[in-house]
């Protein structure tokens, strides 16, 4: 529990990332998703204990959590090289079943046409409603029409290149 002006409120702290709050400390407190209503379990987040900071973590991997954020963690992931599924995942011809991230998408499609584009979130443009995970199962689809895909994923989206570079 964090008290603050009025109230006392639920905070879940990740000590890997702040440390290890105590009895008495200052917490900076996150408390936009709980204040909205999101899937925090009704905790707000501590983002930072100001006066005692955490050693710096042996973090291992290279892929950024929490993107274009300032609160952005350095991890492992399925995905990249030296994770016991990175074959698994890039030899992947649809996504039946799986978890789609577009940030995973667009690096497949800059690895594909070879170039770099900057990626960031316009606050503007952000719904605080937005589902931040969506799982596609084209099981539905398949029952109903006998449709399954029949072009790898790779070649799906080559062929989107393709179409829209001259």
């Amino acid at each position: 529990m964090v008290t603050v002006p009025g109230a006392s409120i639920r905070a879940l702290a990740y000590p890997a990332l702040v440390g290890s709050p105590r009895v008495g400390d200052r917490v900076l407190l996150n408390v936009t998703a709980l204040e909205a209503g999101l899937g925090t379990g009704g905790y707000a987040l501590v983002v930072a204990i100001p006066d005692r900071l955490p050693a710096d973590a042996e973090l291992s991997g290279h892929i950024v959590k929490s993107r274009y954020t300032p609160l952005q963690v350095m991890t492992g992931s399925a995905d990249e090289q030296g994770s016991p599924y990175h074959e698994l995942l890039e030899s992947a011809d649809s996504l039946d079943a799986m978890p789609v991230v577009v940030a995973d998408l667009l690096d497949r499609l800059m690895r594909l046409a070879g170039v770099d584009v900057p990626v960031w979130l316009d606050p503007a443009r952000a719904r605080p409603a937005d589902v931040p995970v969506q799982y596609g199962d084209p099981a539905r689809i398949r029952a109903l029409c006998g449709w399954g895909p029949q072009v790898p994923l790779d070649q799906t989206l080559a062929d989107v290149l393709a179409t829209i570079t001259p």
